[in-house]
């Protein structure tokens, strides 16, 4: 790939849940091959482009957020309760969840962000990874998560199915 993004396939239609990587054309891999692109290519600027000046703002920003979503939704952190974020992206706001819950699920769609996540968060040994299709939660037991975190990614999910 050159570095450009490649544009999302706004006009497809669901077909339904598959394993990552099986229709070229699908949803899910035209989903992961942005983020992917956009990892590659600028990975803050994507994820937060008002905070992609620097390091240290991106990620001052990342936890003033989650202190501020978690008190709006009146959820207390307990390091006895697990969440699942849904699009950890490069770790911008799981760095805080992993402070305030026992056992963090990072789930992205882009295995680059992934990829950055995982080397931002290196000392954060409760933080476990998960490579998601962008359609369901394959991958995250019925019943074994306390709290979803998910912020700004909805509207980057290309099914309904999977919104």
């Amino acid at each position: 790939m050159s570095g450009e993004i490649p544009e999302p396939n706004r006009g497809a239609k669901s077909r339904g849940s598959r394993s990552a990587g099986t229709d070229p054309v699908s949803e899910e891999n035209l989903s992961r091959e942005f983020w992917d692109s956009a990892a590659r290519q600028d990975a803050m600027w994507h994820i937060a482009t008002g905070a992609a000046t620097d390091r240290d703002v991106f990620f001052t920003s990342g936890r003033q957020e989650v202190d501020y979503f978690l008190t709006m939704a009146a959820i207390t952190p307990d390091p006895g309760r697990t969440l699942l974020e849904i699009g950890c992206g490069t770790g911008r706001m799981t760095s805080r969840l992993a402070e305030c819950f026992g056992r963090v699920i990072a789930l992205d769609v882009s295995v680059e962000m992934l990829d950055r996540a995982r080397v931002n968060l290196s000392g954060h040994r409760n933080v476990e990874f998960l490579l998601g299709n962008g359609s369901d939660l394959a991958g995250v037991a019925d019943s074994s998560v306390d709290v979803v975190f998910s912020y700004i990614v909805m509207q980057h999910v290309p099914t309904v199915e999977g919104q």
